[in-house]
């Protein structure tokens, strides 16, 4: 993850030239971070959402509660849902169905396959994902609690933001990793980053992967060798590499007929009266050939500030030409 998202005044920057472009008025209540914006007689409301961590367990919340810890964005509308955003299970089968590349995947506790993640079908913020493992059979798969195999594919994480079917920004980084200096363990490095970032203990929650590399938190890397420990998406190791790539104005040339395909297959994929004017992202993985594996979709995604100009536009802009028009026949 990038830090860019993380700070507030970069949603505030956003959002004041998006502002200025429109020239839209705006009005924040700081008792409940509701966001009022106004462009004529047109007025519409944009909802706060926030983050808070309860024993371990990380919640996205809609008020401005004392127990929030990190504001993630404003949009339109209130918690919006759909199947293909709830169930995993349901959103690989179609995007096998509509031609979107989706690691392989099976809810079958007997099959066989190589290098696999467990995963649940209705889970967040990387919760019950284990593995890697070299095959299927080195674990049993929990039916109960939906869980199923998916290939374990290498390579850069993305995270794609969405407003209806057109793609607005990329985050992409490498999968967490520490280099080596001939001296220090795995721990030692992986505890230094941290630190690096105000945290502390860089949590065993490295063993199964390390265990997949055939390593340990005791491995002395070396000198200059770079070594992934981990494949989620989060905070703990931030990628200073990360970046923060808006496709409005900076499109990636390779990347770019997939990005289109994608959002507008998944926008067309959101039932018909909840469609329009809809915000989602998809987390994926970029491999070293520039292919795009597309692994979930999120209804309800911490915003990228990148996006409030598009946001704003597409629910103002035929309000703003038509203010203008009429201050031209005055």
């Amino acid at each position: 993850m990038s830090p860019y998202k993380l700070d507030l005044l970069n949603h505030f920057k956003a959002l004041q030239g998006a502002l200025t472009t429109l020239n839209a008025e705006a009005f924040l209540d700081p008792r409940t971070f509701i966001l009022r914006i106004r462009l004529g007689e047109t007025k519409r409301v944009f909802y706060p959402q926030f983050m808070k961590v309860a024993s371990g367990v990380t919640q996205y919340i809609p008020n401005f509660a004392p127990d929030a810890n990190r504001f993630i964005g404003w949009c339109p509308y209130v918690n919006r849902r759909w199947p293909l955003a709830t169930e995993k299970l349901l959103f690989k089968q179609f995007a096998r169905q509509n031609a979107l590349r989706t690691p392989e995947y099976s809810a079958e506790p007997g099959v066989e396959m190589n290098d696999v993640l467990v995963k649940r079908n209705m889970s967040s913020f990387a919760a019950g994902i284990r593995g890697p493992f070299h095959s299927s059979a080195d674990c049993v798969l929990d039916t109960a609690a939906g869980e199923y195999f998916e290939r374990f594919v290498r390579g850069r994480i993305a995270k794609i933001w969405y407003w209806n079917d057109r793609p607005v920004c990329l985050e992409l980084g490498r999968m967490p990793f520490v280099e080596g200096n001939g001296i220090a363990t795995i721990r030692q490095l992986a505890r230094r980053r941290l630190r690096r970032r105000g945290r502390n203990e860089p949590s065993m929650g490295l063993r199964p992967f390390l265990e997949y590399e055939g390593l340990t938190l005791d491995t002395v890397l070396d000198k200059d060798r770079e070594q992934t420990i981990d494949f989620r998406y989060g905070l703990r190791f931030l990628d200073p590499e990360a970046s923060d790539i808006d496709l409005v104005g900076a499109m990636i040339s390779s990347l770019e007929f997939e990005l289109r395909d994608i959002g507008h297959k998944l926008w067309r994929g959101i039932p018909e009266p909840t469609r329009a004017d809809t915000l989602f992202t998809v987390d994926a993985i970029v491999d070293n050939d520039d292919r795009i594996w597309v692994l979930e979709m999120n209804s309800n995604p911490f915003i990228h500030p990148y996006v409030y100009p598009v946001m704003l536009n597409g629910l103002f802009a035929a309000k703003k030409d038509a203010v203008e028009e009429a201050m031209l026949q005055i």
